[in-house]
């Protein structure tokens, strides 16, 4: 776990970890593809653009957002098995339409983790403001069981899915 140097608001990584890779098996990688195209170009839903924001994702980013996003599910379940540890819950892989998403990634021992992912160069977890509010609570979870998360993991994927295409 790494510790960040406090600013304020603002947070700091004051200790870059390497790269280092997990290869996932090609299941995963293929139930996570499955997934990614049904959300993608199916019947789920992804927003075009993140809360707050003003970039718009083309149909081929949306996939490769969730394609990265869905891996990263598969590369911590892979992680913890490979350390000895069971996880309670598997990636949700069903396919939900407009303003419906599932409420945690994945679950260890009732602790509830959500995973963010980023290139394989970069240190950084971004979390949409608009989202959370002042309580750390994630805004669309608000109606659902809980709210809150445990923990946070950053997975960083290489190569960018983008890049493929």
């Amino acid at each position: 776990m790494t510790k960040l140097r406090r600013d304020g608001n603002r947070y700091y990584i004051i200790k870059k970890t390497p790269f280092s890779n997990i290869h996932i098996d090609k299941e995963s990688v293929l139930n996570a593809l499955d997934f990614s195209i049904k959300m993608s170009f199916g019947d789920g839903f992804h927003r075009r653009h993140r809360s707050g924001g003003s970039i718009i994702r083309n149909p081929v980013e949306i996939f490769s957002n969730t394609f990265q996003g869905k891996l990263s599910e598969y590369c911590v379940i892979d992680f913890f098995k490979n350390n000895g540890l069971k996880i309670d819950s598997s990636p949700d892989t069903s396919i939900y339409g407009k303003g419906v998403w599932d409420t945690t990634d994945l679950i260890y021992k009732t602790k509830k983790i959500n995973i963010k992912s980023c290139v394989f160069f970069s240190n950084l977890v971004l979390l949409e403001t608009k989202d959370w509010n002042d309580k750390g609570e994630y805004i669309p979870n608000l109606k659902n069981e809980f709210c809150t998360y445990d923990y946070f993991v950053l997975v960083r994927i290489k190569d960018d899915v983008k890049s493929f295409f």
